[in-house]
């Protein structure tokens, strides 16, 4: 591969992350409206008053305790959390599945095998979906983090790219000892540039708030985040691209240094 070539993908890799992100930010804010929908909604749907529930998994008495319908609430947790644009993208699972993964498989057992939930359980309902709320509002403020440092870490690496890239067509063939040289620290200079823009980066990689968006996960940010690209890092990739780049000029201009000579 050129380095012309290896430089010119350097801008497609910084606008495939930027994309990425930008797409991740608007499923999480469908899901946080989605279940900000489902718990204003859960409010609404019939109630009534027991004195005592029995079925094949729960035997729970209740004081006249104010119930709700488990199929209503499957039904509003279809037309909201589940009827958001990538579900099936995303997650294509069935009620019972997503519940026990969003809310625990006790949960999901409940709604299953119960007509209602007592005033209790609707309780504890709302508690995991005040969770779930919290824990997307996270992530949503994590992946704004996200698309500043790709955003701003990007530009600087194309601004770079641009240059090495400018330095690449330069007739050295043609040129003298100083002018030899003179391109051969510049290069050196901007390598240096690089380093300090991949520790920037990195520092964003291993923040800890980075870390706790993604606390439920077995993956990390950056898997999750860039898994379908070439690179589950791809501004430091865009780095590495540039440095080898930059590698391969300057060792081409050391060997016109030295035949001059």
């Amino acid at each position: 591969m050129t380095v012309t070539t290896s430089i010119s993908s350097i801008g497609t890799t910084i606008e495939s992350a930027k994309e990425t992100v930008q797409i991740e930010q608007r499923r999480v804010t469908d899901e946080i409206e989605a279940y900000e929908q489902f718990a204003t909604k859960l409010t609404t749907i019939s109630t009534t008053s027991l004195s005592h529930l029995t079925s094949g998994t729960f035997d729970t008495t209740v004081e006249q305790g104010v119930t709700s319908e488990t199929r209503s609430i499957q039904n509003l947790f279809e037309e909201t959390v589940m009827s958001v644009p990538h579900y099936e993208e995303d997650y294509d699972e069935s009620f019972m599945k997503h519940i026990a993964a969003e809310f625990t498989p006790e949960i999901a057992l409940l709604l299953n095998e119960t007509e209602w939930l007592t005033e209790q359980h609707t309780s504890v309902l709302n508690s995991y979906i005040r969770t779930a709320i919290t824990e997307r509002k996270e992530l949503a403020q994590a992946l704004e983090v996200e698309y500043e440092s790709v955003d701003h870490i990007g530009n600087q690496v194309h601004e770079r790219a641009q240059e090495v890239l400018e330095i690449s067509h330069r007739e050295f063939n043609t040129m003298d000892f100083g002018a030899l040289e003179a391109h051969w620290h510049r290069l050196e200079q901007i390598k240096t540039i690089c380093d300090s823009i991949a520790a920037d980066r990195q520092e964003t990689i291993d923040s800890p708030t980075r870390a706790v968006a993604c606390s439920n996960s077995d993956i990390s940010m950056s898997r999750y985040l860039y898994q379908d690209l070439a690179y589950d890092y791809p501004i430091l990739a865009t780095i590495g691209i540039l440095g080898s780049s930059i590698y391969a000029l300057q060792t081409q201009i050391e060997r016109l240094i030295a035949s001059v000579n």
